[in-house]
């Protein structure tokens, strides 16, 4: 499995973000008043075009989404080292 990326690296996130954002300005922007917006397009188009934009980024999509950083610049801790000859392996003498 590849290393998880970083969540505000993500297209979907992005493009999901977007499209709330332009739902909620559609419903505060007094659009009987400005005349309607530039495409003033049915709901369903916006969320069938939506659904094929999640489809192929899902279909590109190679790494899984974190919430922190990945953890790739760091170094696993070392094993400790074998006990020494002589000793119970607690580091005491027999």
């Amino acid at each position: 499995m590849s290393e998880p990326k970083i969540w505000y690296t993500s297209k979907m996130l992005w493009i999901n973000i977007l499209t709330v954002a332009a739902m909620i300005l559609s419903f505060v922007v007094d659009t009987s008043m400005a005349g309607g917006l530039p495409l003033d397009l049915d709901p369903r188009w916006i969320a069938l075009a939506l659904g094929i934009i999640n489809i192929i980024l899902r279909s590109v999509t190679s790494q899984p989404v974190s919430r922190s950083k990945p953890h790739s610049d760091e170094t696993p801790p070392s094993p400790p080292p074998p006990p020494s000859v002589g000793t119970t392996g607690l580091g005491t003498p027999r």
